[in-house]
């Protein structure tokens, strides 16, 4: 997500929550710098980010492929697979119930959007849709916003 995010700093900016605290122009200032690192430091690319997009769809076809009759991954109760698989999507499906900001998917770029689009009728982009609302509940942090 981050390759087309990082082409915009305003949606960045309010990804990192930095459009709204003090200081927040700081990142404006010197997002040129910033976008330079992060995709040298965590090898930011157009290449890279079709491997990510390949992994995040081969993790939704495991999910698929493992769910038992319950809905859930091990057992007939929610363990710590259905945390770490839900967790892991959640930047992506991003769920109401995130205790945390999170960027309207609506305002996307329209790469991401077109590929986020495409996959929020598979089973496990419900799945984690699911367990947030089954065992996430709403948080204080996005009741207060």
């Amino acid at each position: 997500m981050f390759d087309p995010l990082l082409e915009h700093p305003e949606l960045m900016a309010e990804a990192m929550g930095t459009d709204k605290r003090r200081g927040g122009n700081a990142l404006k200032v010197f997002y040129p710098v910033v976008n330079r690192v992060v995709r040298q430091k965590y090898a930011v690319n157009p290449e890279r980010a079709a491997e990510g997009r390949a992994t995040v769809v081969a993790a939704m076809d495991r999910i698929e492929s493992e769910r038992g009759p319950s809905g859930y991954l091990v057992g007939d109760s929610f363990t710590v697979a259905d945390l770490t698989a839900a967790a892991i999507l959640s930047p992506l499906v991003r769920p109401p119930e995130f205790p945390y900001h999170q960027v309207d998917p609506a305002r996307d770029p329209q790469d991401l959007k077109r590929w986020r689009d495409g996959l929020t009728e598979r089973p496990a982009f419900k799945y984690v849709l699911e367990m947030y609302a089954r065992h996430r509940g709403t948080s204080a942090e996005v009741a207060a916003a």
